[in-house]
């Protein structure tokens, strides 16, 4: 009887041990798959000098400035309004008048992509798209269709 006791005691110890090393693996790799995560890595470093595995807190908001004119201004208005010192927000192609009629809030970071080099490699963005770097990892991945500017103002909002 003590025996089988004894027994028990280990395999819930076991157990126990197996569900916390199970728990520290999954809270340490909070990454998102994200199929284009390579060739993203490859033109924000090669076009734009930025290394995504040495950024701690940083979140990308890409937005094509030549694509649907009514969704490009409610993006970039609701930037213009918008205060959140970890964004960094990529302008893909031009429009001088449109960016002049929306100026973006000065808190932001801006990089600018004129000639969309972008297209160059294989990075999945046509439509607003999201990412969130935390730890040098993808914590956040997300394509907002372009009638979803508000939903992408609030979760940009809740990054503060």
């Amino acid at each position: 009887m003590a025996k089988l006791v004894q027994i028990k005691a280990v395999v819930a110890y076991v157990g126990l041990l197996a569900v916390m090393m199970l728990q520290g693996c999954e809270s340490q790799n909070e990454s998102v798959d994200y199929p284009y995560l390579a060739g993203m890595k490859r033109y924000l470093t090669e076009v734009h000098q930025v290394h995504l595995d040495v950024l701690e807190d940083q979140t990308l908001f890409f937005l094509d400035i030549n694509s649907c004119e009514p969704c490009v201004q409610e993006n970039l208005q609701m930037l213009g309004e918008i205060e959140v010192t970890t964004l960094t927000v990529v302008l893909l192609g031009s429009d001088p008048q449109t960016e002049t009629a929306y100026p973006l809030n000065k808190s932001l970071r801006v990089l600018r992509d004129e000639t969309k080099a972008i297209s160059r490699y294989r990075t999945g963005v046509g439509k607003p798209t999201v990412l969130r770097i935390k730890e040098g990892q993808l914590s956040y991945y997300r394509q907002y269709n372009s009638t979803e500017s508000a939903l992408t103002a609030e979760y940009l909002r809740s990054l503060n």
